[in-house]
């Protein structure tokens, strides 16, 4: 009887990570229709956010800082206690602005927002494929904690 439990256990971990890896499959396709061929014009060509591309230097971030200063805590969040860090990987275009970006954590919706707000007004070093510059994925983290 145990094993038979424990075969039933490990079937329905399998098919909810299926589940979640289909689901993870269709937030990215969705996404893409979210952003109009217009905003993305620019990029010759769109390396997935997972892809591996051989010898591309990253995107390097120019008003980081800036940008991160305009990101409050929000109110409800503090409130509540909510702390986190927020992962972006952000798509930069050839040109060195933001194009999209897919969240990487799991982390209260607030504080998702108040960087989603913020986030477009990024400025970058575009990335390069030797001499040049391509469009390419950064990952930054936007950490929310309580002050103490």
């Amino acid at each position: 009887m145990k094993l038979s439990a424990i075969k039933t256990a490990c079937l329905c971990l399998i098919a909810c990570c299926f589940s979640v890896a289909v689901q993870a499959q269709m937030a990215w396709a969705s996404t893409e229709s979210l952003y109009p061929t217009t905003t993305t014009a620019s990029v010759k060509v769109i390396p997935g956010p997972f892809t591996f591309v051989h010898k591309i230097s990253e995107p390097l971030p120019l008003n980081y800082a800036k940008v991160r200063s305009h990101i409050t805590y929000p109110e409800a969040a503090a409130a509540a206690g909510v702390q986190g860090v927020v992962y972006l990987r952000i798509l930069v275009d050839q040109h060195g602005q933001y194009v999209r970006h897919l969240v990487m954590t799991e982390v209260h919706p607030l504080l998702v927002c108040a960087v989603e707000q913020e986030v477009a007004h990024l400025k970058f070093k575009p990335g390069q494929k030797g001499t040049q510059p391509v469009a390419a994925w950064i990952t930054l983290p936007f950490a929310f904690r309580m002050p103490t």
